[in-house]
């Protein structure tokens, strides 16, 4: 790779995650854990780890305007260009379904683009799982339909451990969850219940989708993909009836996109 690549970052609520396009490829993606530090130092940790061999930033963050202003300060530092993703009515190949576009959260907007590109513009339906979950539906058009919003894993465990002060605590990184769910003790039954009560949400909201999108089709029979990406996923994945595929770097594809119509656009 030469000096003139991308940094692609995805500036989470937990993680920052980047990699590198060239013009042609994706280097795998990276994950800086940043709860415990300063994002902003986290983020210039990276650009400064990557600034001699690029030349711009192209980034999508829901950290807000203060992060924002900082990470173009730190961009301009290092004589990279910068570009931001954010949520309007129409980016790269996707229409916002939002009333209001750009209350629609910026990387639930550029994952869609990533899952889009990547089935070749058939239909999808996007999960992501992180901290929260968010589901979004997208037709063979490119138009979003609309998405929910609902807790993820840690934050629904997390409401059990706060507001119930006599049931014992889960400790997700010590502790395990049967294969099968049926626990045989409370703490792992309050996990269990959470991961299981997760992905059969995930199921039945998919299948509501997945039949407004096919109402909506163009075509006799619409193929929907279901695409899943986010910290969560890899657990609930054993647990989801439908047919789902895993892909980590759903936002990164988007924001690869993003960047190759900013090169065609100047």
């Amino acid at each position: 790779m030469g000096a003139n690549n991308t940094l692609l970052i995805d500036c989470g609520n937990t993680y920052l995650k980047w990699c590198l396009f060239d013009g042609d490829d994706l280097t795998p993606q990276q994950s800086e854990y940043h709860k415990d530090t300063s994002v902003l130092e986290t983020f210039k940790d990276i650009v400064d780890s990557q600034a001699e061999i690029c030349d711009s930033i192209v980034m999508v963050s829901v950290l807000g305007e203060v992060f924002l202003a900082g990470a173009k300060k730190i961009a301009e530092d290092a004589n990279l260009s910068f570009l931001e993703a954010s949520s309007k009515a129409k980016l790269a190949s996707i229409s916002n379904g939002y009333q209001e576009p750009e209350e629609l959260g910026n990387d639930r907007l550029v994952a869609m683009i990533g899952a889009y590109e990547l089935f070749d513009y058939l239909a999808c339906i996007v999960i992501d799982s992180g901290t929260a979950t968010t589901i979004d539906a997208v037709d063979e058009t490119g138009q979003h339909l609309g998405g929910v919003i609902f807790p993820g894993f840690e934050l629904s465990l997390n409401s059990l451990n706060s507001d119930t002060k006599q049931l014992p605590k889960f400790d997700s990184s010590t502790q395990k969850i049967e294969a099968n769910g049926l626990a045989t003790e409370t703490n792992e039954a309050m996990a269990s219940g959470c991961l299981l009560g997760l992905a059969s949400a995930i199921d039945g909201i998919c299948n509501k989708m997945h039949h407004q999108l096919q109402l909506k089709s163009f075509q006799p029979s619409v193929n929907v993909k279901r695409v899943i990406c986010g910290g969560g996923s890899k657990a609930l994945l054993k647990h989801l009836e439908g047919d789902y595929e895993y892909y980590e770097n759903l936002v990164m594809l988007g924001l690869k996109k993003i960047k190759e119509d900013s090169i065609k656009n100047d």
